[in-house]
């Protein structure tokens, strides 16, 4: 959970009559649609904040299927290809869509920012990987 936008206040020193923040709360397979607000609805009371939620995004939970072509794949990857990622892809809407979905690509840094790097080895084996499979798809 992260508070990405916070407000509140109109001048230093001066107590503020109201403030917000915007929380962003990631969905994770197997909870309850309504556990974010949930949450969030139990902290405020927790902190004795008279506050409301308001759910104005959702996305669904992603989490990589049981395809023969994704178990394919995490088998030709020469490392753990079961991992998870702490951000939003369109991966759950392509599976909710019907299409099998596998989230992949090498280890890096600097996601997004002005330096992005990847390792050349981990490419390399996913290339490698790819080309194993997309023989199997021709058909």
């Amino acid at each position: 959970m992260l508070a990405t936008v916070v407000s509140g206040g109109s001048a230093p020193f001066t107590l503020a009559a109201s403030a917000s923040a915007i929380v962003e709360r990631r969905t994770i397979p197997g909870e309850p649609a309504d556990a974010r607000a949930r949450e969030i609805e139990a902290m405020l009371a927790a902190l004795e904040l008279d506050g409301a939620c308001r759910e104005v995004v959702a996305r669904g939970p992603w989490q990589l299927s049981d395809t023969p072509a994704a178990e394919r794949l995490v088998k030709l990857l020469p490392f753990d290809g079961r991992v998870g990622a702490p951000y939003w892809m369109e991966s759950e809407m392509w599976e909710a869509a019907g299409v099998p979905t596998v989230i992949c690509g090498p280890a890096g840094g600097g996601l997004h920012a002005d330096v992005e790097w990847v390792e050349l080895d981990q490419l390399r084996a996913y290339a490698d990987a790819l080309a194993a499979l997309i023989p199997a798809f021709a058909r």
